[in-house]
């Protein structure tokens, strides 16, 4: 299997690691400044120099704004290319742990007499081949929707691979064998066509490896059954009085990522706290997060160096679950043990969190959603920033979002915006100053 990366930058950096040296030609990078240079002893070419040299090599999209890069390889005529974020989290999420999600789909694959892979995303094809390398060559079915010049360039670009053409979605029920899905897209509309018995879902990795599960987290099942809690954004609307106002009536609360920037301005403190940016990290004042709550600090798994170093049993690991790609469902866990979706917000994370321990009744404080999308690239918070978030993740928050709301509606729960302002409209609004009588909490009726 031979590849170019698309992106120079820490996503290329990741994927670099995870497919390693012997399967990547080059990298191609828009920053006039890299072109010519070398990164992990291979050339960083421009696109010109990939379509005079290069044009029989896949490209693998690691960049996070990969629809615009799609669009534009379109307009030029070029198809052979990957969106990484079709792809398991495992392809781009802080922390590697491919090889494992790869070794648990071959233990399925030797499970059986013959079965085939369905899908057109790197995903596929890079199981194939682990699969081949493994002396279990396996075809790989390319869905049927796939125009046919696509199709031939995909057997172009890996001619050491075996493929198979289905006419269509009912097709796929004379096949002998499983399937393994390597689409996640497609599960609902294989298992319409196809008996489910015959289908793995290989793309909903937290499913099937079982390592990343925390028993653990069992403890927390229902432990606020029947409460209300106020998660906290880091939103430039936050004020330190209305987390105040929380301490005061004894609130139940989360806060997220930077929170700890407020701390100097109120003796507010969360009750729990979560986290998924791994850029936290890298801020000077960021230390020890287990002393950024009352009674827990959740953190997500993809930081091996920081579980390595962890001395303190009031930070419990979870495993995230990333699935970026806008062409997926986003994803809402009910059972946290095997993991907490992460797609685009912490926020989305806590919600999943405070339903798994029972809450009814959920705010949401400080979740500004700063940029609508379009109109704007930054998105805000209440602290200063040397570099702001890009609005790309806009459309995302908005399905994650939406799923949340969908979930918590069909189980009697309620969720709240009582933000100041903002753009974030998916959940019923609230006026924050209603909620407190004479500065005591009152339930919405």
């Amino acid at each position: 299997m031979k590849i170019i990366l698309w992106g120079a930058g820490n996503y290329g950096d990741r994927i670099f690691a995870r497919l390693g040296a012997d399967n990547i030609v080059a990298y191609i990078d828009s920053d006039p400044n890299k072109i010519g240079k070398t990164l992990h002893g291979k050339k960083i070419i421009s696109l010109e120099e990939y379509e005079s040299d290069y044009k029989d090599v896949y490209i693998v999209i690691t960049m996070l704004a990969e629809n615009n890069i799609g669009t534009l390889l379109q307009e030029k005529g070029i198809f052979s290319y990957f969106d990484i974020l079709d792809c398991p989290g495992e392809y781009y999420s802080p922390e590697n742990y491919l090889n494992l999600v790869r070794e648990r789909i071959l233990d399925k694959i030797r499970q059986v007499n013959r079965c085939y892979i369905y899908g057109d995303n790197f995903f596929a094809i890079d199981i194939a081949d682990y699969a081949a390398k493994n002396k279990r060559k396996i075809s790989i079915i390319i869905p049927p929707y796939v125009e046919e010049n696509t199709k031939e360039v995909l057997k172009k670009g890996f001619p050491k691979l075996k493929f198979k053409e289905i006419s269509s979605f009912e097709k796929m029920s004379e096949l002998e064998g499983r399937i393994l899905v390597a689409n996640g897209w497609d599960y609902e509309k294989l298992s319409e066509n196809v008996e489910k018995n015959k289908l793995i879902n290989i793309f909903d990795t937290h499913e099937y490896v079982t390592e990343y599960y925390n028993h653990d987290l069992k403890k927390y099942k229902d432990i606020h059954l029947g409460g209300s809690c106020f998660i906290i954004g880091n939103g430039p609307s936050l004020r330190a009085e209305d987390l105040s106002l929380l301490k005061d009536n004894n609130i139940v609360s989360f806060g997220v990522n930077n929170i700890n920037k407020i701390f100097s301005q109120t003796y507010w403190r969360p009750t729990y706290f979560t986290m998924s940016s791994f850029k936290c990290f890298e801020e000077p004042d960021f230390t020890n997060p287990e002393d950024y709550s009352e009674k827990g600090s959740f953190i997500a798994d993809n930081y091996r160096e920081f579980w390595h170093n962890n001395k303190s049993d009031r930070n419990i690991k979870y495993h995230g679950i990333y699935r970026s790609s806008l062409k997926l469902q986003a994803g809402f866990s009910d059972d946290i043990v095997k993991g907490v979706y992460l797609s685009g917000t912490v926020i989305d994370g806590c919600i999943q969190i405070a339903v798994y321990m029972g809450f009814k009744n959920i705010f949401l404080l400080g979740n500004d959603l700063t940029s609508p999308q379009g109109e704007n690239n930054h998105m805000n918070h209440f602290f200063e920033e040397k570099k702001l978030e890009s609005v790309f993740y806009v459309p995302q928050f908005i399905k994650e979002f939406t799923v949340a709301r969908q979930y918590a509606e069909a189980h009697g729960i309620k969720i709240y915006n009582a933000t100041r302002g903002g753009f974030l409209e998916v959940f019923e609004r609230i006026d924050f100053d209603s909620l407190f009588v004479d500065g005591a909490f009152t339930k919405p009726k």
